[in-house]
């Protein structure tokens, strides 16, 4: 698991991994961004990098295994996380703009609080996972295995989980519009929605 090392300017923030100092303090936070992108670049199995508030565009993360990561509230825009394993990650509060995930394996990964726009989920197992409080908007999560997963609290817009596995999966106080579950096993999620 990624080392919660305070930031030397004093802050609450945790250090970037590599650093001394958080991305909002260090002095060139697009650098930041390219040294960490480099590090996770060389690894097939990336463990424990603390990334947080970082800004990534247009990265290639796909095919990669990536455990005990911290990304909250960074940027993803034009990102492909296309074919990961991931284990044990948290990208709370971070924002994924046009990004791809298509065809992953994530167990326990906490996207609770983030911002999702134009993302691409289909055809991947998302075991455990929290969607608490995002806004999801124009994503598809065709054709995945959503087992035990929780969308509590979240926005859901024109969103597809269409010949989707929701057994186990929580949308209580969920608010959605346009969401297609045509084919899923819905009698064995829990719904509690909030219209839009």
């Amino acid at each position: 698991m990624f080392k919660l090392i305070p930031c030397a300017a004093g802050c609450n923030n945790a250090a970037l991994s590599g650093s001394n100092l958080c991305a909002l303090h260090c002095s060139d936070r697009i650098e930041e961004s390219r040294r960490i992108f480099s590090l996770i670049n060389n690894e097939q199995k990336v463990r424990d990098i603390n990334a947080a508030l970082l800004e990534f565009n247009n990265a290639n993360f796909s095919q990669k295994s990536f455990a005990g990561c911290n990304f909250t509230a960074a940027v993803f825009v034009d990102c492909s996380f296309s074919g990961c394993v991931m284990r044990m990650n948290f990208f709370d509060f971070a924002v994924f703009s046009n990004c791809d995930f298509s065809n992953s394996d994530m167990q326990f990964v906490s996207f609770g609080g983030c911002s999702f726009n134009n993302c691409n989920f289909e055809c991947s197992d998302l075991l455990h996972i929290s969607f608490c409080g995002a806004d999801i908007y124009n994503t598809r999560f065709s054709h995945s295995d959503l087992y035990n997963s929780r969308f509590n609290s979240a926005k859901l817009r024109d969103v597809k989980m269409d010949d989707c596995n929701v057994k186990k999966v929580f949308f209580l106080n969920t608010k959605q519009e346009n969401v297609l579950l045509k084919s899923s096993n819905t009698a064995e999620a829990v719904f509690v929605y909030s219209i839009l």
